[in-house]
């Protein structure tokens, strides 16, 4: 064969497939956009003064499924009291698993979920990088509109890797509260 008769073949193929990928309209699946609201923390080993502020909290949560969604949350955390700054930096994620089954992927998620939980942080200020599994038991309340609100209950554990003392595990609980909107 030819190399212009493989050109073409290729081409046609690429047509091909163009075409049948085109006539199917997969659904397009919706995304939450938001902030989560619930952005302070206070760990156990703080001093009375210091609390950590979420100050860019931006939530990202896509349908995986009828039945699935992914959420992404941003930690930009800062840190108050004796030794103020930037304190922890990371990401945790949620894959929330609806007990309710959705007709199609192209409905915005909600009702009472549940999901598995990891996160991981950096933070400068007191020098230690943490990672956090958890399960989240929650709620996505369902939208006439775009406009929704979210509410989750993590329970769960911290390890807490330090670069001057020894490591250690903490018990981890959060109040999750997120308002956005369904695109």
């Amino acid at each position: 064969m030819s190399l212009a008769s493989k050109k073409y073949l290729f081409l046609f193929a690429a047509f091909l497939v163009t075409t049948t990928l085109n006539a199917q309209e997969p659904e397009r699946s919706p995304f939450f956009i938001g902030l989560e609201v619930s952005a302070i923390t206070k760990e156990k080993h703080y001093e009375d003064d210091e609390f950590d502020v979420n100050f860019i909290p931006l939530v990202f949560q896509g349908v995986l499924g009828k039945r699935m969604d992914i959420r992404l949350t941003t930690i930009f955390n800062y840190h108050t009291g004796s030794n103020p700054g930037m304190g922890d930096i990371g990401l945790y994620s949620v894959f929330p698993l609806y007990f309710k089954k959705k007709e199609s992927k192209s409905t915005a998620s909600s009702g009472l979920y549940i999901g598995p939980v990891i996160g991981f942080t950096n933070n400068d200020v007191n020098r230690y990088h943490t990672m956090t599994t958890a399960l989240e038991f929650g709620y996505m309340f369902r939208t006439s509109k775009k406009f929704t609100l979210g509410a989750g209950m993590q329970f769960g554990a911290s390890y807490f890797n330090y670069s001057y003392q020894e490591n250690k595990w903490v018990d981890h609980l959060g109040l999750k509260v997120n308002l956005g909107f369904w695109f």
